[in-house]
């Protein structure tokens, strides 16, 4: 692959990779059908993924042999669809060429499909009225239903039959006929076998999956990929901000000067960033939603006051994508016609218009701002229309300006309650969008009253990684750490250095295992078999044990099982090692492969790799800091790939969003042109910031910690055996004798199930860098209804918390070892 797939993408491939191997050799072995969902939040990337497992599918990797002879039949209900899939699939596969995606159109005319390649066909193709397709004649010889039943009979284990946005057409007609899809799926008489392997993609797959099950015909292999791991990763913007207006008077004009200057002010910080990076500019577009029946006169209104309010936008700078594809005359001014699918890609287009709801599956990561000038009836059209907005145009987070991982909804013709339904739509499981929602969204950039010794102490505090689900091996972490160094110039030897490291570790090993090994060499070099002599007359038999050398393909796949057990790195740096050395090649795999059976040289490997990482991690941490964001996010990345949370330093970003109806505070870190932010608190936690502010010119600023990202605080911890994050509340600084010094205040309910491990965590992070905080407390209430605080900087709170277990211990404690907040 051309892209680095994220570590949910990488586990999803894999576990559908797992997924169809097995239904392969059930169908193969049994003749049972399977199914496998594939259902990920909007804009998590599915199509890449399925893209991935096309490509390890065709071409293999170190873990499996290739599949050459795989037929894939992608379908769709949208051939618009088709061509943005088949175009993302060139983009970001590094071994499927483009002559193997093939739009199935007129000219397709065979008796099976080829293996090796993806056909893309949506539905109207296979409906009765498509005669160019479905009848047989002097035009075809085999109707297009024939070749896919033809494929289906003669390679069958080899045929994979995908469908995308699996949650339409997988059902039933209303009159309890089988749609198209279906009758892909199960078949359709003698005419059409059922495809033995299904694939269903989808944000949605609650349908897909009640069709499959209620056959009662397939194994079906369910495949989730989790929401707050999206999230995470930057691939989606963090926030969709509405703006709408509070009173009952006409706001179109309003709100769209308000859109346009929004989207120059976007244009103005992606200039910037991108300047000040050494990236290539996002030109970040305006979509606008208008009704269905908007007359001409209408849309010239609109795009005279786009106009005029953006004199620069040239005549290719605005288009729509109406059903109507042709040009728009509005007088002195036309407006072109733009297919969805090329709105992301055309470099002059800055103002989209559409009408009626999008076909899901396009994506515009560079429409930042959108408005909508439909009523509020038509609410459900825009959770459709903001799902395609919400991948980041980097497919990264911004680390440095929380503004640019935003997206702006402009509602004229919504009141709060209508709003309300807007957000109700957009966080609801028809649409998978895991975006947060912010109501009247205003940017706050760092408040100029805040000292600069606060900022560096904010800076200098240490925070953790959240351990990724499903870890990457320290081999694999050390590699590809090593590869980052010398392409930052931060280490012009990394990748030398750690060849050396983990070659010497096995060498190591190796003289350590010498006995066992060469016992284990020699009978993978050798293989001793029996040879029975029978005398047919006195029916003896003689037995005889002979040798034979070892053919060079199978010590292949021994070597092969040991590059996937050691890493494929190390294993070949040792093989380079040893045939440098001068032993035999075929004997060098046969003695990695020995090393990798013992049990004992995994744990060797990578404890002898995480020393290496930790280390690099210390000495340049500082330096990779100050890299641009792309190369300081490819660090982050391994530092995420950790079976444990990893240290690492919190990135302050210059101008963050809050929301504008919500209550304004002073001397946050954050503020807004008045030096207040406005923030909504909840349970007891307004409490605490109204006592830390009542305490006067001694509060120089506060932090309100966010839940993720890389500006947040957070502190490892363990809940039952699994590691866990916890994101404090607040970060207080205050003046104490002429210096400033830091709190951090975590208000929790103590009946939580997670209160004590929590606590735990922060208690123990606390002990271990007291010296970057005057103050670490845990908050709770009373039964008298007043604050009361637990110092977790305490020797003896750790070890009580290290005993609670039950609401009542943590209340003995407070009890006991607690006072006045």
């Amino acid at each position: 692959m051309r892209f680095q797939l994220t570590d949910y993408q990488t586990d999803a491939t894999g576990d559908v990779l797992d997924a169809i191997r097995e239904a392969a050799e059930r169908y193969e072995t049994a003749g049972k059908l399977s199914a496998v969902s594939l259902s990920a939040p909007t804009g998590a990337g599915k199509t890449v993924v399925a893209t991935a497992v096309i490509e390890r599918l065709l071409y293999g990797d170190e873990d499996t042999p290739p599949q050459p002879e795989t037929t894939v039949v992608w379908v769709t209900d949208d051939p618009n669809l088709n061509q943005q899939t088949r175009r993302k699939m060139i983009v970001s596969a590094s071994r499927i060429k483009p002559g193997q995606l093939i739009t199935v159109d007129q000219t397709l005319d065979q008796e099976t499909l080829s293996p090796g390649a993806v056909y893309f066909i949506h539905i109207q193709q296979l409906g009765r009225g498509a005669t160019n397709y479905v009848k047989t004649g002097d035009r075809r010889q085999w109707s297009l239903w024939d070749t896919i039943a033809n494929t289906i009979r003669q390679r069958g284990d080899d045929f994979l039959l995908i469908i995308d946005e699996a949650h339409r057409g997988t059902g039933k007609k209303p009159g309890g006929s089988k749609t198209i899809t279906a009758q892909l799926v199960e078949g359709a008489g003698g005419a059409l076998p059922p495809s033995p392997v299904v694939i269903g993609i989808s944000a949605t797959p609650e349908r897909f999956v009640d069709a499959i099950t209620k056959t009662g015909m397939r194994t079906l292999y369910p495949i989730v990929v989790d929401p707050e791991a999206v999230r995470e990763s930057g691939l989606i913007k963090d926030k969709i901000c509405i703006k709408h207006p509070v009173d009952n008077q006409p706001g179109d004009s309003t709100l769209l000067g308000l859109a346009v200057r929004e989207l120059r002010a976007f244009d103005a910080l992606w200039n910037d960033y991108t300047t000040e990076q050494d990236e290539p500019h996002v030109m970040p577009a305006l979509v606008i939603q208008v009704r269905p029946r908007t007359s001409s006169a209408e849309l010239k209104a609109i795009v005279d006051h786009l106009t005029s309010e953006w004199r620069e936008l040239g005549d290719r700078a605005i288009a729509h994508a109406f059903q109507e594809h042709t040009t728009l005359d509005l007088g002195q001014r036309t407006v072109r016609y733009i297919a969805p699918q090329d709105v992301q890609d055309d470099p002059d287009l800055r103002v989209v218009l559409f009408k009626e709801a999008l076909t899901t599956g396009w994506d515009c990561p560079r429409a930042e701002v959108m408005l909508s000038l439909r009523t509020a009836a038509d609410h459900t059209y825009i959770a459709q229309l903001i799902g395609r907005m919400v991948r980041t145009p980097l497919a990264r987070r911004i680390a440095s300006n929380e503004v640019l991982n935003t997206v702006s909804l402009y509602l004229p013709h919504y009141d709060a309650q209508q709003v309300h339904e807007v957000v109700v739509g957009i966080q609801s499981d028809d649409s998978q969008i895991v975006s947060r929602i912010e109501v009247d969204s205003i940017a706050c950039p760092r408040n100029p009253q805040v000292p600069q010794d606060v900022w560096q102490q904010l800076a200098d505090i240490p925070t953790f990684t959240r351990p990724a689900r499903n870890h990457r091996s320290e081999v694999a972490r050390l590699n590809a750490l090593a590869v980052l160094l010398v392409g930052s110039k931060l280490d012009a030897d990394a990748t030398d250095v750690a060849r050396r490291h983990l070659v010497d570790t096995l060498s190591r090993q190796a003289d350590r295992l010498s006995g066992a090994l060469a016992k284990k060499i020699e009978s993978y070099m050798h293989l001793t078999y029996e040879i029975l002599t029978v005398d047919l007359g006195s029916g003896g038999i003689a037995k005889v044990e002979a040798s034979a050398n070892v053919d060079a393909s199978n010590i292949n796949d021994l070597f092969r099982r040991a590059r996937r057990v050691l890493g494929d790195s190390a294993a070949k740096w040792y093989w380079d090692t040893l045939c440098d050395d001068g032993v035999d090649p075929d004997e060098a795999k046969a003695r990695i492969a020995a090393l990798a059976d013992d049990p004992t040289t995994v744990p060797v490997l990578e404890s002898a790799a995480k020393t290496l990482i930790d280390s690099w991690r210390s000495e340049y941490n500082s330096a990779i800091g100050e890299l641009p964001d792309a190369a300081r996010t490819a660090f982050y990345r391994i530092w995420q790939q950790s079976r444990l949370p990893e240290q690492v330093g919190l990135i302050v970003p210059d101008q963050i969003t809050a929301s504008d109806s919500d209550k304004r505070y002073p001397k946050h870190l954050f503020a807004n042109g008045d030096g207040l932010y406005p923030c909504r608190f909840s349970g007891w936690e307004d409490d605490v910031v109204e006592t830390e502010l009542a305490k006067g010119e001694s509060l120089i600023a506060w932090y309100r910690n966010p839940t993720s990202g890389t500006a947040a605080l957070a502190v490892p911890y363990v809940q039952s055996g699994q590691p866990r994050t916890l994101y404090p509340d607040f970060l207080f600084f205050h003046e104490v004798d002429g210096r400033i010094v830091a709190d951090v205040i975590d208000p929790h309910r103590p009946d939580s199930a997670d209160t004590s491990p929590k606590w735990l965590g922060l208690a123990e992070y606390a002990q271990r860098f007291s010296s970057h905080f005057r103050r670490v407390l845990a908050v709770a209430k009373d039964g008298d209804d007043r604050l009361v605080s637990l110092d977790l900087k305490n020797p003896d709170v750790v070890t009580r918390l290290s005993q609670a277990h039950t609401e009542t211990d943590v209340q003995n404690i407070f009890s006991d070892l607690g006072g006045p907040y």
